[in-house]
């Protein structure tokens, strides 16, 4: 009976951990940064959001093509 319940809290903190590790390695604050630099440098912060959004579209659109290539290909 002691076991199951140590194999249950490992099970749990197993769990917790890969949460705590996804959440870290997913943590990227270069996007910010990159506005950030871009009105510093005087561009207006809605035109730094525009091409913010141009950036986010065309990966979105080109993840598709670049992915079937890569299944393709092998």
């Amino acid at each position: 009976m002691d076991t199951k319940l140590h194999r249950r809290y490992k099970l749990q903190r197993n769990i917790a951990l890969d949460y705590l590790f996804c959440a870290l390695r997913s943590f990227d604050v270069s996007g910010a940064i990159w506005v950030l630099y871009m009105v510093y440098k005087g561009l207006p912060l809605w035109q730094g959001g525009i091409l913010e959004g141009i950036y986010h579209i065309a990966s979105f659109l080109f993840e598709i093509p670049t992915g079937a290539t890569a299944d393709l290909l092998g």
